[in-house]
């Protein structure tokens, strides 16, 4: 807040004096409106509240300490009670172990027959889970039968295949070395022939080359003869050729498709050969599992009439012992009817008589947990009463660490104020030789405006005035922001 109209002699006085006391100022607020505030100095309230404080801790205290009283007397009373309350419920507890060690003998004997009934039970269930086991190995044993044969008849019928493949493979060989014979035979003619026909060639040539007329006639009629005889013989060895060279693709194709079947049978022969093996192997195993088969049936049968024996033995056991225990439970049940009867009305007697008792004991722990919930009540008031002592502690705690901050900030603000008088007299005495100085420049400028006054003197005479007032203006406002401001720090100051 921005004070105006004091200066720092009037506001270090107001920072002194007693505490409790008022002190008015004016303050300037934002909007240029000057308002009387009243001030009040520090410290009177907090020795009050000290004063307030000493008491209600002697009050806490005192609180306290009748708090605690009753407390102690009270656990003392709910400690007397609940001794006496344990008492009565172990009386009660060893009564009702000795109904429970009763009951528990009428319910051991009644365990016992039905353990003997379950034990045959058992029995039976085993008989039968060993029955049904041995019905199971019997259809697997059957099934293993049907398996072993049809496995047979599989292996019988590839190794039948197997011969049939392997006579096809014996006569399809034989085929193949005649068609390679025939072929070789076949190839050895056409090379004679070709031999043939170029002697019969190599000679028409020789008599055409020398084709003279000679006087024998009938020799060069021959030589035509056989000439024509040679060439006829040759146009049918190139076509005879030409045939051949068909044969011979022909039989190349077959021989290709002769090598993919034996190609394919070889494919099947090992696949046959592995599945002889795999036969083989599974005909072992077959075997095996025949010979533990029987092994079973053989350990099955032994079992049988094991099972059978222990079953008649159990049953006539069984039988006996139910016997007994019939006749003994009849015994006990008409001596325990008689014994439980007494005991129940001995019982009935005193727990009537305990269950006033415990009705009326019932009655003093209802009001005993009732005084020791009033008492929590009252604990719980007194815990919240020092809740509050502690905490106004803290507040005062906090007020004196407060007021030494205060005393310790209030030594600084008078150093800060000393320092601000020091600077307020060096700035005002600068203001004071600047004003000085611009008054000095108007009273020039009014005497120069005086000299060159004329017709338009009386405007630029109103043009100064003008600027004269604001200069003054802005010299009074910055005045003001100086006070402003050292009349700011030293609230600051004060209100730290």
């Amino acid at each position: 807040m921005a004070c105006s109209h004091i200066g720092v002699p009037v506001v270090s006085a107001a920072l002194r004096g007693l505490a409790g006391s008022d002190v008015t100022c004016k303050i300037r607020k934002p909007d240029g409106q000057i308002v009387g505030v009243k001030l009040v100095r520090g410290s009177a309230l907090y020795w009050e509240s000290h004063a307030d404080v000493d008491r209600l801790k002697k009050e806490m205290e005192t609180l306290s300490k009748k708090m605690e009283a009753e407390s102690l007397s009270h656990e003392s009373r709910l400690i007397i009670l609940e001794s006496k309350l344990k008492e009565k419920e172990q009386e009660l507890e060893q009564e009702r172990n000795r109904l429970k060690k009763e009951r528990e003998g009428h319910e051991s004997s009644r365990t016992s027959l039905s353990i003997e009934e379950t034990s045959r039970s058992l029995t039976e269930g085993k008989l039968k889970a060993l029955e049904a086991s041995f019905r199971d190995e019997r259809e697997k044993f059957s099934r293993s039968q049907s398996e072993h044969e049809v496995l047979k008849n599989e292996l019988l019928e590839c190794k039948r295949r197997c011969e049939q493949e392997v006579k096809l493979r014996e006569l399809a060989e034989k085929r193949e070395r005649q068609n390679q014979e025939s072929l070789l035979a076949e190839i050895d003619r056409v090379k004679e022939k070709d031999v043939k026909i170029q002697e019969l060639q190599q000679e028409i040539l020789h008599v055409r080359r020398n084709g003279q007329p000679t006087p024998d006639m009938k020799e060069n009629v021959e030589l035509k003869q056989r000439l024509q005889v040679c060439e006829k013989k040759a146009a049918e060895l190139q076509q005879g050729m030409i045939e051949l060279e068909k044969k011979n693709s022909e039989m190349s194709t077959k021989l290709v498709q002769h090598n993919q079947e034996q190609a394919n049978l070889k494919s099947k022969l090992l696949s046959a050969e592995r599945s002889q093996a795999a036969e083989c192997k599974q005909k072992e195993q077959l075997q095996k599992q025949l010979n533990d088969l029987q092994l079973l049936l053989v350990d099955n049968q032994r079992l049988e009439t094991d099972l059978r024996a222990e079953k008649r033995r159990l049953e006539e056991e069984v039988a006996v012992s139910k016997r007994v225990l019939e006749q003994v439970a009849h015994a006990l049940s008409l001596a325990r009817e008689r014994a439980l009867k007494e005991e129940l009305k001995e019982v009935k007697t005193q727990l009537e008589i305990r269950g006033d008792k415990l009705g009326k004991e019932e009655e003093r722990r209802s009001r005993i947990e009732a005084e020791a919930k009033r008492t929590a009540i009252a604990l719980d008031e007194c815990q919240a009463q020092l809740q509050e002592v502690k905490s106004i502690n803290q507040v005062l705690q906090r007020a004196n660490d407060d007021k030494t901050q205060t005393s310790a900030e209030l030594v600084k603000s008078r150093s800060l104020v000393n320092e601000l008088k020091a600077d307020n007299k060096s700035t005002s005495e600068q203001l004071r030789s600047k004003v000085e100085e611009l008054v000095e420049g108007n009273k020039e400028l009014r005497k120069s405006v005086e000299l060159v006054y004329d017709e338009d003197g009386q405007a630029l005479l109103d043009k100064h005035n003008l600027m004269e007032s604001s200069l003054a203006a802005k010299i009074g406002e910055m005045i003001i922001q100086h006070e402003q401001e050292a009349a700011g720090l030293g609230v600051d100051m004060r209100e730290r």
